[in-house]
């Protein structure tokens, strides 16, 4: 294990303990960031060699990324990379995004070891359950680790009920796409209706 990896772990020790103790409530991805940032320099005594919002590749050819953090002194053999991903209380489903972060990270770094970060602010209703971990894990590089908070993972059985109606509606020929358009449609059609 590299310092800037044993760095890294402390930070996310430090942020889970101080989110747990009521010390620490993160609203987005960079409070996240700031948090990892301050705990590493910390632990290392230094701000040599940790770098944020790095980019690597190239915006015209369409490999341009930007890590959460690089660490490492070497910028271009970086001895860890960390991406994460904040999950506010709201609607909205964040898991394509997941995936999408989590298959650009083996794409680009796939040789270097690297940390994909899943923050819940929802501790009472946690979104990533083991289906979905598992989903994540298997996508993932081998040198990649996947952190979450909170720890546990959602046990509702809900989840798996909706994937199996899912995957029979789409056995069944189903398009939610169309779907979406038609009730979309509807909704048009009673508003002229009002109107």
């Amino acid at each position: 294990m590299t310092q800037y990896t044993d760095a890294f772990n402390q930070a996310w020790t430090m942020l889970t303990e101080w989110v747990i103790a009521g010390k620490f409530v993160p609203r987005n991805e960079e409070d996240i960031q700031c948090f990892l940032y301050h705990g590493i320099v910390s632990h290392l005594g230094t701000a040599i060699g940790i770098r944020t919002k790095a980019s690597s590749g190239n915006l015209w050819l369409g490999t341009k990324h930007f890590p959460d953090l690089v660490l490492g002194k070497d910028q271009s053999a970086p001895e860890l990379i960390v991406e994460i991903k904040y999950r506010p209380i709201s609607g909205r489903s964040f898991y394509n995004g997941c995936k999408l972060d989590i298959t650009k990270m083996k794409k680009h770094y796939d040789s270097t070891p690297h940390r994909f970060v899943l923050f819940d602010e929802c501790p009472y209703f946690v979104f990533l359950d083991q289906h979905q971990y598992d989903e994540l894990a298997s996508m993932a590089s081998h040198n990649c680790q996947i952190h979450h908070f909170p720890t546990t993972l959602n046990t509702s059985g809900g989840k798996a009920v909706a994937r199996k109606a899912v995957k029979t509606m789409r056995a069944n020929g189903k398009s939610f796409q169309k779907m979406g358009m038609q009730a979309a449609a509807t909704v048009r059609q009673r508003r002229e209706g009002d109107a």
